[in-house]
């Protein structure tokens, strides 16, 4: 399957954003797409994400969960990055290291 724009527009129901923030998934590769829109059109609460004092954003709405190639194309994720997810996401909860501080 090719990854587009409008693939992931139409997974996440809107507006795509691209979170770089999430240092569990960005260390290994992992794109996290998201609706740029979610809080502000009321889609419900997906994942929370915190950094050692509080919690520092939630992600409302759908996640796409991608990664790129060599080259910057989109690509599927490999069966390690599953589980990692899985396993994140099960927990609905993320504890991000402070190495991205966000104000």
């Amino acid at each position: 399957m090719k990854f587009t724009i409008n693939l992931h527009s139409n997974e996440v129901g809107g507006y795509i954003e691209r979170i770089p923030f999430i240092d569990e998934f960005e260390r290994v590769g992992i794109d996290v797409w998201i609706n740029e829109e979610g809080k502000l059109i009321g889609l419900p609460s997906t994942l929370r994400i915190n950094d050692s004092e509080r919690t520092i954003d939630i992600i409302c709405g759908n996640i796409v969960f991608t990664r790129c190639d060599d080259e910057g194309n989109t690509i599927g994720l490999k069966d390690e990055d599953i589980e990692l997810i899985k396993r994140s996401v099960q927990k609905k909860s993320i504890n991000n290291s402070p190495t991205h501080k966000i104000e």
